[in-house]
């Protein structure tokens, strides 16, 4: 059995700002898949991003894309990457046209007619001003862009983020055509669950800085359960068991760590699938109380 190659390695990785710090992260991106970078606003995503694309300097950790470690590197290695932020870094001047123009002399594998074919796939106009676009068009023309120069890897952070739901599930379907392609991979940062859900094969969930949990989505959706129960039978589940837990009038609500342990020890208690958003707001809430 061939063995899998990781297209991101991240080993003990810190950036302290003072008020906000990584710390000490770890994970790794196989290739060929997408990979769900989740947590809430401000859990250290777009830094992590940043650090991956060597914009901003880490403190310690050591950081390696498609094998190489990217000290002194980072340059050629991005040649492999195609980048799509929630923001466009686009000028709002410029037009289609014009990007194509600037795109040649920055990307060695620039594919203009590739680039002009995806400008008709998502319905872009080449002459228009992209200032003028809406956000879903700023979106498309931003994985245009990242789509024509041969990217092996997407890195996206927040890309559906303020999209309606018809343009989301439209990108997701660009993303997914991607990833059928020959080994390519993506790492998509993003608080929108249920689209992750529809295409992660793996999921990185960070909080405050701090890696929470990592692995196959379908396995970590698999493990996790809602436990529901009289507040009072809430005491008999062990602790162990319980990531966090909600109180209300109707009872109880616990997200438990393992599933098919719950449903051993506890065969009269209720236990239901948990979605990758419920997982996400106990962890986060566990970490508050």
């Amino acid at each position: 059995m061939e063995e899998v190659k990781n297209v991101i390695e991240i080993k003990d990785v810190t950036k302290d700002y003072g008020d906000f710090k990584l710390d000490h992260i770890s994970f790794s991106v196989p290739e060929g898949s997408v990979c769900g970078f989740i947590g809430q606003n401000g859990a250290g995503k777009t830094t992590t991003i940043n650090l991956i694309l060597d914009t901003i300097n880490r403190d310690s950790g050591e950081i390696k894309l498609f094998g190489e470690n990217i000290d002194g590197k980072s340059a050629e290695l991005r040649e492999n990457i195609g980048v799509v932020f929630d923001e466009m870094g686009f000028h709002d001047f410029m037009t289609a046209k014009d990007i194509n123009i600037m795109m040649k002399n920055i990307y060695k594998n620039w594919d203009e007619e590739k680039f002009f074919d995806y400008l008709k796939k998502f319905s872009l106009p080449s002459r228009k001003k992209c200032g003028a676009f809406s956000r879903g068009m700023r979106m498309k023309l931003q994985i245009a862009v990242a789509l024509s120069h041969n990217a092996k890897m997407l890195i996206m952070d927040e890309p559906t983020s303020g999209l309606d739901p018809i343009v989301r599930n439209e990108m997701i379907n660009i993303f997914r055509e991607f990833v059928l392609e020959e080994d390519h991979t993506i790492l998509l940062s993003s608080h929108i669950t249920g689209d992750l859900e529809k295409i992660a094969d793996e999921v990185v969930f960070i909080d405050g800085g701090k890696i929470v949990l990592v692995g196959n989505k379908d396995e970590i959706l698999e493990k996790h359960g809602i436990l529901k129960c009289k507040k009072d039978d809430l005491e008999k589940i062990s602790p162990s068991l319980i990531v966090g837990y909600e109180l209300s009038s109707f009872g109880a609500e616990a997200l438990v760590n393992d599933r098919k342990a719950a449903e051993k020890l506890y065969p009269e208690a209720v236990i239901e699938p948990a979605a990758l958003e419920q997982i996400m707001i106990y962890y986060v809430n566990a970490g508050k109380r």
